[in-house]
């Protein structure tokens, strides 16, 4: 069975408008550099290649593969049909498993699904709501509500799956919770609370969550408000069409490579027969089973008289903390955990839950992640102005990636903290077995490496460890426990902080010392947890993208007298 997962959804689909690839007649001697970006972006995202290469016999080989999963002319070649393809609105799922690229069948499972949770509940019952149609564009929200209830019905009527509708006024009221609610259907424009932004017409038309952790986001379905949605008309895009394919995705299926199955990549015109393909149930039947009690004849709208408990707060608790990232590119602070789970940090409703090697597939780091930061300069060893991602894990180990995605030198065995391998060209001592915490600190430009009870200094240019170091934490980090378990600058520079022993530090980068210290409940504004203001001149009032408000900090003693120069750490 293969595995799919994807960087944005491992997890997340994005309906997808590919403009950016031209279509033309293409001489691959002549190709403009701006149409082969394009082609290598487009054929590595959705798993065709790991580093496509225009011309090469390679590169034939992985257009082929393309061509025949496309059901188009098998030339090998960067024709016409090849780009109108790429040019053709899909789904921003990869088709194929990068690490694998591989299809035993022509569905798919993409790895995840509800069984835990119908074990737990002793039913295999899924909840749903529609919670809006936002502005009522094109739909209006019992249009809408009504391409819902026939999509879900379509998925009913082929497995013992029964889906309780949760009418929208009853969202909210003891039992129904959005947490409590495994499918939340909305339609979204631009920053609406998860990580993927809409852009607006075109290219992005909606994505969905597969099931993931069967909690917080998993499952949830997301409709761009700002497309020209249409029900039972040829004109426009299809919601009926797109919401089947996406609800297919929340129940853990991935592509098909028939193209007549609703979960085939790319968009269907509008039918007004639209029904599941043989392809569409033998998937979602391997998943779950074939019905075996009697079908509904039509769809149902009810609400479960049968309530579930309200749950006690909103506080994950998916493992330690053992690393916290900001990543430029989505606009968004994560932290890993020991149980190898993402949090993504900021949401004050909900707190997403991700597993990593879902999130992050293409991250072939083996154990935890102990720590992640960024620099800016190192690309296979020589200077540029682009910003890498060096990765450690609880291995002695680390990595170099650009944006999640692609690996530098030794990508699947690492390089070691210890010989100086690497572009960092670290030389721990033996006694070091793994880094602890990384952060890159705004007061000296320099980078500091915490292990254990010791911390060094790294000069970012010179590529070493500083002089006279290591240095006793306790000691020269006044406030701080005797060990950190992670480190993190706010992207707007204006606030450092740790997490150590279970709380969370807020550090003073002027006076070099701790200012306050929280519970981790907190730093993650967990419901009815106290919240956090930071008055300093050089702050904005918020930690990241996590906002600060009013809490009683614990009494710290000052590593500095009034009137001396804070000791540089």
């Amino acid at each position: 069975m293969g595995r799919i997962t994807h960087l944005l959804v491992g997890v997340i689909l994005l309906l997808t408008v590919y403009h950016h690839v031209h279509a033309q007649k293409v001489d691959t001697g002549k190709l403009t550099p701006k149409v082969a970006a394009d082609v290598k972006a487009y054929m590595e995202k959705y798993g065709y290649s790991h580093g496509f290469n225009v011309g090469s016999s390679v590169a034939s080989e992985e257009l082929k593969k393309f061509q025949q999963y496309a059901n188009i002319a098998i030339t090998g070649q960067l024709d016409d049909a090849t780009l109108k393809k790429m040019n053709d609105e899909r789904c921003g799922m990869a088709d194929f498993n990068l690490e694998v690229n591989k299809r035993v069948r022509r569905y798919v499972h993409q790895g995840t699904n509800w069984k835990p949770l119908f074990n737990k509940k002793g039913e295999m019952t899924l909840r749903w709501t529609l919670l809006n149609t936002d502005s009522g564009k094109t739909v209006t929200y019992a249009q809408a509500l009504e391409a819902m209830r026939i999509a879900f019905f379509f998925w009913n009527e082929k497995t013992d799956i029964d889906f309780v509708e949760v009418s929208k006024d009853k969202v909210g009221t003891l039992g129904n919770e959005k947490e409590n609610i495994e499918i939340l259907c909305s339609f979204e424009s631009g920053g609406h609370g998860d990580p993927y932004y809409f852009d607006g017409p075109g290219r992005t038309l909606a994505h969905a969550f597969y099931p993931l952790s069967n909690k917080g986001l998993s499952g949830d379905v997301h409709f761009d408000d700002d497309e020209e949605y249409t029900y039972k008309s040829a004109i426009g895009k299809n919601l009926l069409w797109v919401a089947t394919h996406e609800i297919g995705h929340s129940l853990g299926l991935a592509h098909s490579s028939n193209r007549n199955a609703v979960m085939y990549p790319w968009y269907t015109a509008y039918n007004p027969d639209m029904k599941l393909l043989d392809d569409d149930i033998l998937g979602i039947q391997t998943l779950y089973g074939s019905r075996s009690k009697k079908a509904p004849t039509h769809p149902l709208a009810k609400v479960d008289p049968t309530l579930p408990p309200p749950t006690k707060g909103n506080c994950p608790q998916q493992g330690k903390i053992t690393a916290v990232y900001y990543s430029d590119l989505y606009k968004q602070e994560f932290a890993f955990t020991t149980t190898n789970h993402i949090y993504f940090l900021g949401y004050k409703t909900r707190i997403p839950v991700v597993n990593r090697f879902n999130y992050y597939p293409k991250v072939i780091v083996p154990g935890t992640i102990e720590a992640v930061f960024t620099l800016e300069g190192f690309q296979n060893f020589g200077y540029t102005k682009d910003k890498y991602q060096f990765i450690f894990n609880d291995q002695g180990r680390y990595w170099q990636y650009y944006g999640f995605s692609y690996g530098s030198g030794n990508a699947k065995q690492g390089f070691s903290i210890h010989d100086g391998q690497g572009p960092l060209r670290l030389r721990f001592p033996r006694y070091v077995k793994h880094v602890d915490a990384v952060f890159n600190a705004v007061f000296n430009g320099r980078t500091y490496f915490f292990a254990g009870t010791e911390y060094w200094r790294y000069n970012n240019k010179r590529r070493e460890f500083d002089a006279g170091y290591p240095k006793n934490i306790k000691q020269y980090w006044g406030g701080l426990p005797g060990t950190v378990d992670a480190a993190y600058s706010s992207p707007d520079k204006s606030t450092t902080y740790f997490i150590a022993e279970g709380k969370f530090y807020l550090y003073d980068d002027v006076n070099i010392k701790v200012k306050s210290v929280h519970e981790i409940s907190s730093f993650l504004q967990c419901r009815g947890a106290a919240q956090i203001i930071d008055n300093s001149s050089r702050s904005s009032n918020k930690l990241g993208l996590i906002g600060m408000i009013s809490s009683e900090p614990a009494k710290l003693s000052a590593i500095s007298s009034p009137g001396e120069k804070p000791r540089e750490p």
